[in-house]
């Protein structure tokens, strides 16, 4: 990355949208967030959905992506993906 675009990368401002709703009396959720910046040089996505069937046990399965213009400072996270699954049970 050189100066100009670490540069850039320090001016830009970014702005999140986001929804999400509960049901099933909170056992099940789900959330759509969507990450920017307003030239759109990056642009991400994270999709997801939690099962909590008890208070001792919470999983989660997301989904993320990026995509960003080319001559930008965010050019190196152009197409990255990401599924993460997380299981946390306690006692």
């Amino acid at each position: 990355v050189d100066r100009r675009q670490r540069q850039m990368c320090i001016r830009d401002r970014t702005y999140t949208l986001g929804v999400n709703d509960h049901f099933n009396n909170d056992q099940y959720s789900w959330s759509l967030t969507h990450v920017g910046t307003p030239n759109a040089a990056l642009r991400a996505l994270t999709g997801a959905i939690a099962w909590e069937p008890t208070d001792l046990w919470q999983s989660s399965l997301s989904y993320s992506v990026i995509a960003a213009k080319n001559n930008t400072a965010y050019t190196s996270l152009d197409g990255t993906q990401g599924l993460i699954l997380r299981v946390k049970l306690s006692y």
